[in-house]
C-alpha cells in the first residue's frame, strides 16, 4: 500500500473487505457443493460465475448496510465520525486535511 492511504481506505477496509472476502468464499464453497467433483480434478470457475458471486456479495452487503448501522458504526470505530464530539471530530478533520495532502490522491 502506498504511503498516506490509511486515512482513505481505513473505513472500507474495516467495514467491507473482511465481510466481502468471507461472503465471496462462502459463495464459492456453496458452488462447489453443487458440483459433482472427483478427487484429483481441478475445479474451474468461469469469469461469468465469479462475477455472479461478486454481484451477489455486493447486493448482500448493501442489503445489510441499509438495515443496520454497519458503515456508520465503522466510522465511529475508526475515530472518523464527523458528528461525534472531541477526539472523533478532531480525527475526522485531520482525515480531511490528510486527503488534501495525499500525493496519490492528488495524482
Amino acid at each position: 500500500m502506498d504511503e498516506g492511504l490509511t486515512p482513505i481506505i481505513q473505513v472500507p477496509d474495516v467495514a467491507i473487505n473482511k465481510t466481502f472476502k468471507q461472503t465471496l468464499k462462502d459463495q464459492y464453497y456453496k458452488h462447489q457443493l453443487e458440483l459433482e467433483i472427483t478427487i484429483g480434478t481441478k475445479l474451474w470457475v468461469t469469469r461469468d460465475k465469479m462475477v455472479e458471486f461478486m454481484v451477489n456479495v455486493i447486493n448482500e452487503i448493501n442489503d445489510v448496510s441499509t438495515k443496520t448501522l454497519m458503515i456508520q458504526d465503522t466510522f465511529k470505530y475508526c475515530g472518523l465520525n464527523p458528528w461525534s464530539t472531541a477526539s472523533s471530530l478532531e480525527a475526522f478533520t485531520e482525515h480531511l486535511d490528510n486527503l488534501e495532502k495525499n500525493n496519490v490522491l492528488n495524482a
